[in-house]
């Protein structure tokens, strides 16, 4: 087995119980019939924004570090796609929270979808990442994963075009690490929306050519998005990332 790592890949800078999947994919999957995968077992699609959190942050972070670990780790907003590697093989690749707290997802990806990658691209400042990762790389590990690689310092906001464009730099080292992992790959941030969202929808639009307004209704659809008004957790310069990328440079 190879030795679990972390990956030091560094930028400028640096979201119910577990519901069953009905659907025979996942909910907010590109609808393009050849990027669908089918929904795995104990792995849930479902994302809740509670709009209550911002405030909580402000008066009571131990109380909000809790709330939106336990928000994360019960609706892990998983999606999914596949991409050509090569000119004849493809790679499928999954998108979720944290699973540190779905056992039966991970044994699942593992044992009957080949996942034996896990790129964590969390390292920000909610204190109880850190075991979350613990507990996570360890089940991984248990069921028999390979590689679980962490990528430091990689941050969504993005205050001026200096944070935009190492961000962009950011992207590329993981889509490297996507491309070159033996298997398929499971991909995550915190909540699966925002770091996770500009990576899966930049290799939406420039490995698998899908149309923009899809991506984006795709990376929204993972951000708990209803309207302007209800934005849930939704960026605009999220969504500004993905649409600007150069595909060039990948």
């Amino acid at each position: 087995m190879t030795p679990f790592k972390v990956a030091t890949l560094f930028i400028l800078m640096s979201s119910p119980l577990r519901a069953e999947v009905q659907s025979p994919s996942f909910r907010c999957d590109i609808k393009t019939p050849k990027y669908k995968i089918e929904a795995v077992e104990g792995c849930s699609d479902r994302v809740v924004w509670n709009e209550e959190l911002d405030q909580i942050r402000k008066t009571d972070p131990a109380k909000f570090d809790a709330m939106v670990a336990e928000q994360v780790t019960r609706d892990t907003n998983f999606g999914a796609t596949r991409i050509k590697v090569g000119k004849k093989s493809e790679k499928e690749i999954y998108r979720s929270s944290f699973t540190n707290k779905s056992p039966l997802c991970l044994e699942n990806l593992v044992k009957k979808r080949k996942v034996t990658t896990i790129i964590n691209l969390y390292s920000g400042e909610i204190p109880n990442n850190i075991q979350m990762t613990q507990e996570e790389s360890s089940l991984f590990q248990k069921d028999g994963g390979k590689q679980y690689l962490r990528i430091l310092n990689y941050d969504y906001r993005m205050p001026d075009e200096a944070a935009q464009k190492a961000i962009y730099e950011k992207v590329k080292e993981v889509v490297s690490l996507v491309k070159q992992a033996p298997d398929n790959v499971l991909m995550h941030c915190y909540g699966g929306q925002h770091r996770t969202g500009i990576i899966f929808g930049i290799i939406q639009k420039c490995l698998n050519r899908i149309p923009i307004d899809e991506v984006i209704a795709e990376y929204r659809c993972h951000t708990a998005y209803e309207s302007p008004e209800h934005p849930g957790g939704a960026k605009p310069e999220n969504e500004r990332a993905i649409r600007e990328f150069p595909c060039k440079t990948l």
